[in-house]
């Protein structure tokens, strides 16, 4: 049985386990690794799928940076706008969240899985960052950079938008933060 694999495959490829050891060094443990690519993976296919949903020619993917993370990429035939925009920088958080909300769940079932307190863990900090309203690099400010461009929103949305934005990632850090420290406790045990 031969597997084809084309160029951009292997750099694919090559890409998620540069990733992922940048991550181990740079976390020094392996399960944090682990949980942060998983919920990179899950934060990345919310846009993924928001943007196969609006631009049905869209080729594209995900594509894993060392020590950062990922972003999702590929071409369409036009840059999207207003509505379109808010919804493909809104739909990765959004998943993430839910991923959280879901692990969240399963770490009460399952309390003895430390991979799944921290897929939890990662999934809310790593979201929790995310919608910050930082001008066009987070998603947050991507997002109200979105909604100010469409006709009928005014300027005035923009105070409210980013005040909204600080009590989500409140709000996330809170459900998180009983967790918090179990979290850094894993970290500094390496």
């Amino acid at each position: 049985l031969e597997v084809k694999c084309s160029g951009r495959r292997k750099a694919q490829i090559l890409l998620i386990i540069i990733t992922f050891f940048s991550f181990v060094l740079l976390f020094r443990n392996l399960y944090v690794a682990i949980s942060l690519m998983i919920a990179t993976l899950l934060h990345e296919c919310g846009h993924y799928l928001a943007i196969k949903k609006l631009f049905k020619e869209f080729n594209g993917g995900i594509f894993f940076i060392p020590c950062l993370g990922a972003a999702t990429m590929g071409n369409i035939n036009q840059e999207p706008r207003g509505l379109e925009g808010a919804i493909i920088s809104i739909a990765g958080p959004i998943s993430g969240i839910i991923c959280g909300l879901i692990f969240m769940a399963l770490s009460h079932f399952f309390p003895k899985i430390i991979i799944i307190e921290l897929l939890m863990l990662s999934s809310f900090i790593l979201n929790g960052i995310s919608i910050l309203p930082v001008h066009q690099l987070l998603d947050g400010g991507k997002l109200i950079c979105y909604l100010l461009r469409t006709k009928n929103n005014p300027l005035a949305i923009s105070p409210l938008l980013t005040i909204f934005l600080l009590i989500q990632t409140v709000i996330i850090v809170m459900m998180a933060s009983p967790y918090a420290e179990r979290f850094f406790i894993i970290l500094a045990n390496k």
